[in-house]
C-alpha cells in the first residue's frame, strides 16, 4: 500500500531524507497522511523555538555603598548572550536596609544588606553598604546687608550666610523688636 504525506505549512514542518519531520521555525503545521486505498489521518504540529538557558549572569555594578535615599539601577550580562529566557528575580536579604526593584535599588537606613540577581538556575550576589548622609553641622553664620547706612524711615534687607556651604541653609526668623 503506497502513503503519501502532505504539510499545510512547510514554512513550520519539513521531512527529512528518512521521511520524519522535521522543525524548520516555531508555529502550528498539520501533517496528514493518505493511503492509495483512501484512508487519511493527520495530526497537528508544534514546533517551539528551542530553549537556550543562561549558563551564568554578571551583576554591575559588583560592589556597591550608597547613603540613606539613594537609588541606583543594577545591570545584568548573560552568558549566552543568546539566552531564550533572560527574566531576572531580585531580592535584598534585608529590605529594611534596602530594596530592589527591577534592578533598581532604594537605600533606607544604614546597614548592609545582600543583594541577588537570580536568572534560570544561575544566582549572583554582592553586598550592598548604606550609609548615613553625612550631615554638616553649621560652623559660622554672618549677617550682612547691602548699605552701610539707612536714612529714618528707610528699610533694608538683612541676608544671613552660614558656612560651611554643605550645611543646612535654611533659617527660621524671629525678632526681638524693643520699644
Amino acid at each position: 500500500e503506497i502513503v503519501s504525506y502532505s504539510i499545510d505549512n512547510k514554512e513550520i514542518i519539513g521531512f527529512n531524507k528518512d521521511g520524519n519531520i522535521v522543525g524548520v521555525k516555531a508555529g502550528s503545521a498539520t501533517v496528514t497522511l493518505k493511503s492509495n486505498n483512501g484512508i487519511t489521518s493527520t495530526i497537528s504540529v508544534k514546533v517551539k523555538d528551542k530553549e537556550i538557558p543562561v549558563t551564568s549572569i554578571s551583576v554591575s555594578p559588583t560592589s556597591l555603598t550608597l547613603k540613606v535615599n539613594e537609588e541606583k539601577e543594577l545591570t545584568v550580562k548573560f552568558k549566552p548572550t543568546n539566552a531564550t529566557d533572560k527574566t531576572v528575580t531580585w531580592a535584598s536579604s534585608d529590605a529594611t536596609v534596602a530594596t530592589v526593584d527591577g534592578g533598581k535599588v532604594t537605600a533606607l537606613k544604614a546597614g548592609t544588606t545582600e543583594i541577588s540577581a537570580t536568572a534560570g538556575s544561575k544566582t549572583e550576589k554582592f553586598t550592598l553598604t548604606v550609609t548615613e548622609e553625612e550631615v554638616f553641622e553649621p560652623e559660622d553664620i554672618y549677617l550682612y546687608h547691602e548699605n552701610d547706612s539707612l536714612f529714618v524711615g528707610e528699610t533694608e534687607k538683612l541676608d544671613l550666610g552660614i558656612d560651611p556651604e554643605e550645611a543646612d541653609q535654611s533659617v527660621e526668623w524671629s525678632f526681638d523688636v524693643e520699644g
